[in-house]
């Protein structure tokens, strides 16, 4: 997935007493513009009230979030499928999200299924004309529908704005949903 030609990769190293703290120093000292981490369940941690959480520094970050829970090697995807639903993101969508889809679904040379509800289903219809994608527009049951639709060999992503009450254990919200009736790679791009 870095492979995109347009992507400039760099492992750094730092060691802190506090791995929220290490993180989040070296992120910013390093003018990093989205921070990719590998345990999901890192967004559904309860952080009001543990100031040095990796929670709370991601919820505090102003840049592009990447949290994944990747079951399979980038090369056995044999689909995306792209979650937007109204539910997840903020009143206006957010043009990064979309580019960033993009660059992996180049870098992965596989089709894409887009799943979206009617308030983005026009603009993102748009976005992806042209390529491999195929659009579903998401109704009333939300989360039944696609946990019908995702396979395991799917990279299924998620995107989400704002608002921590969406990772609430218990609620039942999308990335609630999501995380716990879909067992196969999932990645969830917050934006500030």
């Amino acid at each position: 997935m870095l492979t995109y030609p347009k992507t400039e990769t760099e492992l750094l190293q730092r060691i802190d007493q506090i791995k929220s703290v290490s993180i989040d120093r070296l992120f910013r000292e390093e003018n990093g513009s989205l921070l990719m981490l590998d345990d999901l369940d890192i967004l559904f941690q309860d952080h009001r009230e543990d100031d040095e959480s990796l929670a709370r520094m991601i919820w505090g970050l102003d840049k592009p979030v990447m949290v994944g829970r990747f079951t399979a090697a980038t090369e056995s995807f044999q689909r995306i499928v792209f979650v937007i639903a109204a539910q997840t993101v903020g009143v206006k969508l957010k043009r990064e999200i979309i580019d960033l889809v993009q660059a992996i679904q180049v870098t992965l040379d596989v089709p894409m299924l887009v799943m979206t509800t009617r308030t983005y289903f026009d603009e993102l219809n748009t976005a992806f004309s042209g390529e491999e994608t195929k659009m579903v527009r998401l109704g009333d049951d939300i989360i039944e529908t696609i946990l019908k639709e995702i396979k395991e060999e799917d990279l299924v992503i998620l995107s989400s704005m704002h608002s921590t009450n969406r990772f609430v254990p218990g609620e039942e919200t999308v990335p609630v949903g999501l995380k716990n009736g879909f067992s196969g790679s999932l990645v969830i791009f917050h934006l500030p």
